[in-house]
């Protein structure tokens, strides 16, 4: 998809390029939207409170492959105009996915305890693991991984080496149950990054380790993420160019394969154990849509005139900026809400007093994560040597 060296690596960008102001606007308005859909969605479900309708569940999942097809394009462009290699690619991507994941598996922690001291019963029904008898033949062993914290921990540790979803594994840390998706974004990372610099031997061998680490499930919903680098090209080469439309039809049809293609397999093979709780039937639609809308609308506002002093540029920003936050702290904090706080589970202002707090958390959270982002940025970017 892109020019390599004989090496196999992007070339090297001396001058990377920005994505223009209006287009990364509106990217920052459909990302943060997408993020207060799944918080909306989640505060709905019966854990939290009662009245609103069960569709807003659809929509936040339906969500997350808008957040698939807007990672796949701003990876896309990375790759092409920013990055020119697998180490300066690595670290950028690392930077940005534990400088907010930390504080969140952090928070997680520190909020699931004093939700499972304050109200056990409430955490344990909803929450916990059931238990589990020890192994009899390695007995202190067997007793040591029985206890709920114990798997707890190795839960966060799945999610923190990012194969809580591996091998038909559901292992979501503790409570924080979006954080299934990370681990499914950087899958996708490691594979198009393969892809972009490496070559050959290297690119197979590649391939084949993460296939090893992570099993097929999280292959299915890889189309949809692709949808978004199509997105990109189209927008970048020209959306009405015969190679830009083939990669859209191509990704388009992938996706629907991907998604129902391997539910009808499941399905008529009776193959429950493959597990695919996380392929949610309309998730390639929404994948479709998505592309369909953000082509010609970035297209239109590649040449805006954008005032980052404007206020509601500088909201957007804001709001941009507290987007994976919002993500990754929401559902902890819901459950901490809910655990401890005697709120009526059928009035609209408790529910706006969820979101908001949430929101809130989230912003506040922005400035350190960011800062933690750039730090790392700047630590292991410098050139060799320097």
């Amino acid at each position: 998809m892109t020019s390599t060296s004989p090496r196999g690596e992007a070339p090297a960008q001396t001058r990377p390029r920005n994505l223009a102001a209006g287009p990364s606007i509106i990217l920052d308005a459909v990302r943060f939207l997408a993020a207060l859909t799944v918080a909306v969605g989640h505060v709905s479900q019966s854990y939290f409170t009662t009245g609103w309708p069960p569709i807003l569940m659809n929509f936040a999942e339906g969500a997350v492959s808008v957040f698939f097809v807007l990672s796949g394009f701003m990876i896309r462009y990375i790759t092409r105009f920013k990055y020119g290699d697998v180490r300066q690619y690595t670290v950028d991507r690392a930077a940005r996915i534990y400088s907010v994941a930390l504080p969140a598996l952090g928070l997680t922690i520190v909020f699931d305890t004093l939700s499972s001291h304050f109200n056990h019963a409430y955490y344990q029904l909803n929450f916990g693991e059931p238990p589990r008898p020890a192994w009899s033949h390695l007995f202190l062993i067997g007793n040591l991984l029985a206890q709920n914290w114990v798997r707890g921990l190795g839960r966060v540790a799945l999610s923190l080496a990012m194969l809580s979803q591996s091998w038909f594994r559901n292992s979501s840390p503790l409570s924080n149950s979006p954080f299934w998706s990370l681990s499914y974004e950087c899958v996708y990372y490691a594979l198009f990054g393969i892809a972009v610099y490496f070559k050959g031997t290297r690119r197979i061998v590649g391939w084949l380790i993460v296939f090893l680490l992570i099993g097929p499930t999280v292959f299915l919903m890889f189309p949809l993420w692709l949808l978004g680098c199509a997105a990109y090209d189209a927008f970048e080469d020209g959306a009405l160019k015969p190679g830009s439309l083939g990669k859209l039809a191509l990704a388009s049809l992938l996706s629907v394969a991907g998604v129902h293609g391997s539910r009808a397999l499941v399905g008529h093979f009776h193959a429950q154990w493959f597990f695919l709780v996380r392929v949610v039937p309309y998730m390639d639609f929404v994948a479709i849509a998505t592309a369909a809308i953000l082509v010609p609308v970035c297209i239109a506002a590649r040449n805006w005139r954008v005032s980052e002093g404007n206020l509601a540029v500088r909201g957007i920003r804001a709001a941009a900026a507290a987007t994976f936050p919002l993500y990754l702290t929401h559902f902890p904090l819901f459950v901490l809400f809910a655990a401890t706080v005697p709120y009526p589970h059928a009035r609209v202002w408790a529910k706006l007093v969820l979101l908001g707090t949430a929101l809130g958390l989230s912003l506040v959270l922005s400035g350190p994560c960011d800062q933690l982002k750039d730090y790392w940025r700047r630590r292991f970017l410098r050139p060799r040597g320097a």
